[in-house]
């Protein structure tokens, strides 16, 4: 039987996100358009049970109900419902009058204002469709509103916002559901339960538990020997519970590894140090020159990178000490700079002359009781020298 397309509703996606130059849609908004129509489908089912007093709905029921997008306007982001119906051979609507399809849209419309105006649900709402707002509303963040019916004359606009679904979903739910798109750093790795714990820079989350597929195993321990520099980021739908708190993830999320590091930098740094762990017993004059151990080499590592990472010390020249040490220089004229280490007591030894004057400034440096303290009086002394750098 031929169709056409006649105007349904006219939604409205409002926020930064779809203020744009010409009218689109974010590809993941478009689940909205998608949990909207189930809704209105849950509760034409439930309006003709009660209408024609059945337990069942009739055969077919829901195949009478296609909804397209037909465009989408400027005004935010207008979305051109339109709803595919039968007509005769000459092109006439079949279905003229309102039905339970339509007459859902109208229910949920109120049943969205009665929630924003009195804090719950109207008593005739259809208690089995109200799941189904766990999907609906997903997508949008706290300052987006996805706009039912907007304003007019004497009415207000009604919009169905984070905070109305968070509503809805508790009534029939211990928990709700949100996107979440979280930056910080790890840590711990349980490679047994494949989880992490995460420390997201949003301090309101403290430290939670993130699951993580096979596949990120290695590259999750190796960030773990990097955490001062390797950003995490997290992104999924996650459980709150009625007091906004973190639960869990509904799914494991999408996890990236960022370093504050260029691949660069982190390449000269570890190609030096590699050298020296190739050294032979006695490389300096074939008696003098011990070989610098590799746990030494990898906490010297760490040090380096963080120093460069989260303090801005600039990379620096390496060289081996012949008593098993390394050390690093910076030039900034007049200053030469240098920082001893000793890789055994975890110890260094800073020390700045200027040319000419021989001018000395000297400090040493502790990191076995406190590496922090220790990363911030090393980085200190190197960029205060460079703060002095004279103009060539």
């Amino acid at each position: 039987m031929p169709t056409k397309s006649r105007p349904f509703s006219t939604p409205t996606l409002v926020g930064e996100r779809f203020e744009t130059d010409s009218p689109a849609i974010p590809i993941d908004a478009l689940t909205e358009l998608i949990a909207y129509n189930e809704i209105i489908v849950g509760l034409a089912k439930e309006l003709v049970r009660t209408r024609l007093n059945l337990t069942r709905v009739p055969k077919g029921f829901t195949r009478r109900f296609e909804l397209r997008l037909a465009g989408i306007e400027k005004g935010s982001a207008v979305a051109r419902l339109e709803r595919v119906v039968q007509t005769d051979e000459d092109g006439a609507l079949l279905a003229g009058e309102p039905d339970d399809f339509d007459r859902g849209e109208q229910v949920l419309t109120d049943g969205i204002d009665h929630v924003n105006r009195t804090g719950r649900l109207p008593e005739t709402f259809p208690s089995n469709v109200i799941p189904l707002f766990r999907k609906f509303g997903r997508s949008l963040r706290d300052d987006e509103a996805f706009v039912l019916r907007e304003a007019s004359n004497d009415t207000p606009a009604v919009r169905y916002t984070s905070e109305t679904r968070k509503r809805l979903v508790l009534l029939t739910s211990d928990t709700y559901s949100r996107e979440v798109d979280l930056s910080g750093w790890l840590a711990s790795v349980d490679v047994e339960e494949k989880t992490f714990r995460f420390r997201p820079s949003d301090t309101y989350y403290g430290v939670i538990n993130v699951p993580f597929p096979s596949a990120l195993r290695t590259q999750l321990i190796k960030a773990l020997e990097d955490y001062r520099f390797t950003r995490i980021q997290v992104t999924g739908i996650a459980n709150f519970n009625s007091a906004d708190a973190f639960v869990d993830f509904e799914d494991p999320p999408t996890v990236t590894l960022e370093s504050d590091l260029s691949e660069d930098d982190v390449a000269d740094v570890e190609s030096q140090l590699r050298e020296f762990e190739e050294l032979k017993q006695g490389w300096l004059d074939g008696e003098e020159g011990e070989v610098p151990s590799k746990d030494g080499l990898a906490w010297l590592r760490g040090i380096l990178l963080t120093l460069m990472a989260s303090y801005g010390v600039p990379s620096p020249y390496l060289y081996p000490t012949p008593e098993g040490g390394v050390q690093a220089e910076w030039t900034f004229k007049p200053w030469e700079v240098s920082a001893e280490f000793n890789l055994v007591e975890k110890t260094a030894y800073l020390h700045a002359v200027k040319a000419k004057t021989h001018q000395t400034e000297a400090r040493d440096v502790g990191f076995g009781a406190d590496e922090d303290v220790a990363l911030g009086a090393t980085s200190a002394f190197v960029l205060s020298m460079k703060m002095r750098q004279e103009p060539v």
